[in-house]
């Protein structure tokens, strides 16, 4: 892994050569610098009409109590985007992401995305700095999803990746249309929180638009130390398919975490996500359907539970940002031992909210 590591920094260091030239370029007459303020929210109405509250598993709703019902909101960012030249930008996110309150109990901010980016430091690439997106699933599948406000992509869903992080980014298109690119990054690994040891996260992914871009494909890996004895590899692919009457896209990922037990062996943590958005009257009504899949460790048949993942609704649009979606939010459990515990599936009702004003 260290010569990996090497690389990555020469290729930087590359790119901050090939882009030196930049810095002396004229700035064309006329131009004026700008930004834009714009925000988002969106939440529910919901009432967990079956579950239990152990706490043992990563999602929504699954430390809130059965029977309990709520006016809540799941997330709030307050961005900025700003042009301060023709090769530089930056954006900022502040956010409240449906979990994070002060001791009094009142909702709380955090910077979420805080970067600058260079744009062209060579033909058709990007370098970005700072707090943002990851190329997990941002770029591709999230993308194509659409309804992140209903549920977050499998992926960021069970803590696998999360969609930002703190570090240094290339992203780049190998055509001028951006029907093919990539994106290369370097991380703390730990998200939104400050860096606590010596170890980063590496990311790569590449990605196309074929068939006049109906049809949408990747590919990405990341590789972490989580000490000087483990360290967790993540494979990733996904389809997808557009037109004007339907969305469907298709994830599946492997994470390997090497050592992961104190017996030494390795957890293998396996899933895969079908989705699909159909149009029932263009720009008004919608209906959608999610079918999530994950297994905590195919290496062990006799640890954890196998998870099933449904989510099903309509999404009635009362302005293109201003949406109301019912839906039914359900995830159930196997146990995979020959104990054969029960867990009673987590079942939600729910009328969601989300608009958006920029």
């Amino acid at each position: 892994m260290k010569k990996s590591r090497t690389t990555f920094f020469y290729f930087i260091f590359l790119l901050m050569i090939i882009s030196g030239s930049a810095l002396s370029q004229e700035q064309k007459e006329g131009f004026k610098p700008f930004g834009k303020v714009w925000g988002m929210v969106f939440g529910d109405i919901f009432y967990k009409a079956a579950g239990d509250t152990t706490g043992s598993f990563v999602g929504e709703y699954t430390k809130t109590d059965v029977y309990k019902n709520a006016f809540d909101f799941r997330r709030i960012y307050l961005g900025f985007n700003y042009e301060i030249s023709e090769k530089f930008s930056s954006e900022f996110i502040a956010a409240f992401d449906g979990t994070d309150y002060l001791p009094n109990g009142k909702r709380s901010l955090y910077v979420k995305i805080a970067n600058i980016k260079w744009k062209d430091i060579y033909p058709n690439a990007t370098l970005v700095l700072g707090q943002l997106s990851t190329p997990t699933y941002s770029y591709t599948s999230e993308k194509l999803y659409g309804y992140r406000w209903l549920e977050k992509t499998i992926l960021d869903m069970k803590g696998i990746a999360s969609s930002h992080d703190f570090g240094l980014a290339v992203l780049g298109k190998f055509d001028q249309e951006g029907k093919y690119g990539y994106n290369l990054m370097i991380g703390n690994g730990r998200g939104a929180l400050v860096e606590n040891n010596k170890f980063k996260k590496y990311y790569a992914g590449l990605y196309g638009y074929f068939w006049d871009k109906k049809i949408l494909a990747d590919v990405y890996s990341d590789y972490e130390d989580i000490n000087s004895n483990q360290n967790k590899t993540t494979l990733k692919s996904f389809i997808g398919f557009q037109n004007n009457e339907v969305r469907i896209g298709f994830e599946i990922f492997n994470q390997l975490c090497r050592r992961f037990y104190s017996d030494g062996s390795n957890k293998s943590t396996f899933g895969f996500s079908i989705f699909s958005v159909v149009t029932l009257i263009e720009n008004k009504i919608y209906a959608f359907g999610r079918f999530d899949y994950i297994d905590p460790d195919l290496n062990h048949s006799d640890l954890g539970y196998k998870e099933n993942f449904l989510i099903v609704g309509a999404n009635f649009v009362f302005d293109k940002n201003i949406h109301f979606m019912p839906n039914l939010w359900v995830n159930m459990y196997k146990d995979k031992s020959a104990a054969n515990v029960e867990r009673k599936a987590d079942i939600v009702p729910r009328l969601t909210f989300y608009y958006l004003y920029k």
